[in-house]
């Protein structure tokens, strides 16, 4: 075996460092190892690399890859933002977040100077490069802070952006308000493919909304004076939607809602899930239900009360007829949350081609409602899946589901109870935890999604025939 000469290790180990590597692979390298996770008070991974060597500085600051993403926090941020645009080039795509959620909370409420000012400096240092952003997102605590910097977005044109996101959470009546007439990139946004936004007042016009593929409209703001018509312009924009999430709902948008019991009467030809969430207003949804046709509906997500459906249950259009397709029916997956089980059978007979069948939290109080579903209307189901905290009612619907198709649920305080009273479920029944690798059901995904970036727990038992 050949030997080391001792007094050429000095010389290979300086060869040997990664500060000999061609500027082009540490370059690459520092891009594979860029996180898209950024933390408010962490210092960003790019800079940190500034700081290692001056190889290692030069590098970095010419990669323009790392310094695509802008974050701005509060005002102190905005004195990065010149570096990160300059270092970026003149053709890498902009990825711009605007979390300023913390700042505009312990700001005081009465000082808005400062939050205006902040849009304006938002608007002079990013609306001259607006044509190189790709996702823009924009979260405030005030209504009226996210409105100003859309206020200065209201005359501009967007030609790469694919994503918008625009988030508060609080009004305060004192507060002056913007007016919500004007049309956020009114001069276009032709790539919008995904938007996010609690102002349904000041969306891009309706020829930038033609590629959206997904729709959140969250919430609606029950002061907004949205009318019918305006609102089936708003849907109906877009070619190709998929994709759409509604919370919440408009006095006058109620008011003004047509009753659909005959037919519907907006066609969404391409939407394959649909979300609603209306705790404090049911009526709205089933009006909703009623007055659209998609026949390519694969996912509804039902959040709300179901004091209004009857009128839904009981229209001509959703009854099922021998003979006659069911109104949505390619739909699979159906989530009701927070149910009290008192509507199966109706919801079962509307929606009788169900494949999946998601309870988050029902009150299992009527658990007997199910069950008569589950065995007479929902012929095709094949997996149930629930979500149990503590379940109060155990035993009962232990009892129900083994009378079905011989499964029972489990949790981590059912465990014990389902080796005891339903020995032979192994075998007449699958039992797995859920995950998106075997239940795909969209909105599901999501909010899985969001629970691992925080931590927490997700408490779900899939059952399958």
């Amino acid at each position: 075996m050949a030997s080391i000469d001792p007094h050429s290790l000095p010389l290979l180990q300086e060869r040997s460092t990664i500060d000999s590597l061609p500027p082009e692979l540490l370059a690459f390298i520092f891009t594979l190892a860029h996180s898209k996770h950024r933390f408010p008070h962490k210092i960003p991974f790019e800079v940190e690399l500034s700081h290692v060597s001056s190889t290692w500085r030069e590098v970095a600051q010419t990669t323009s890859a790392l310094w695509t993403r802008i974050d701005v926090y509060s005002p102190q941020s905005m004195k990065w933002v010149p570096s990160y645009l300059r270092r970026s080039g003149s053709h890498m795509p902009l990825d711009v977040y605007i979390d300023v959620y913390r700042w505009d909370m312990l700001h005081p409420m009465n000082v808005n100077q400062a939050r205006i000012v902040l849009a304006r400096t938002i608007s002079q240092e990013i609306v001259p490069y607006l044509q190189r952003v790709r996702n823009l997102s924009i979260v405030c605590y005030h209504e009226f802070t996210a409105t100003s910097i859309q206020g200065f977005l209201a005359d501009t044109s967007a030609p790469t952006l694919q994503c918008l996101n625009v988030q508060f959470d609080h009004t305060v009546p004192t507060m002056p308000r913007h007016p919500t007439g004007f049309k956020i990139f009114a001069r276009g946004s032709p790539q919008l493919t995904f938007l996010d936004t609690a102002f349904a007042g000041c969306l891009p016009p309706p020829t930038s909304l033609q590629n959206l593929t997904t729709l959140f409209l969250h919430p609606l703001q029950q002061s907004l004076d949205l009318r019918y018509r305006d609102f089936v312009d708003i849907l109906t924009a877009p070619r190709s939607l998929a994709n759409l999430s509604i919370t919440g709902s408009t006095q006058t948008l109620l008011r003004t809602w047509p009753l659909h019991l005959l037919e519907p009467d907006i066609e969404l030809p391409n939407l394959k899930s649909l979300r609603l969430i209306m705790i404090d207003n049911s009526m709205f949804s089933a009006k909703l239900l009623l007055s659209i046709s998609a026949p390519k509906l694969e996912s509804l997500w039902l959040h709300c009360s179901f004091d209004n459906y009857n009128f839904l249950f009981d229209a001509s259009q959703m009854a099922t007829v021998a003979g006659r397709t069911p109104k949505f029916s390619n739909l699979r997956y159906l989530t009701i949350l927070q149910d009290s089980l008192f509507h199966s059978v109706k919801f079962a007979q509307i929606f009788p081609n169900i494949t999946h069948l998601h309870l988050p939290h029902a009150n299992f109080f009527h658990v007997d409602k199910l069950e008569a579903g589950l065995s007479g209307h929902w012929r095709q189901l094949h997996t149930l899946v629930l979500t149990l905290l503590r379940e109060v009612h155990a035993q009962k619907l232990t009892n129900v589901l083994t009378s079905v198709f011989q499964p029972s649920p489990r949790d981590r305080d059912f465990a014990r109870m389902l080796q005891e009273n339903a020995p032979q479920l192994p075998r007449l029944v699958n039992i797995i935890n859920i995950s998106p690798d075997n239940y795909r059901e969209p909105w599901w995904a999501k909010l899985t999604e969001a629970s691992a970036k925080t931590g927490l727990p997700s408490a779900r038992r899939e059952f399958s025939r």
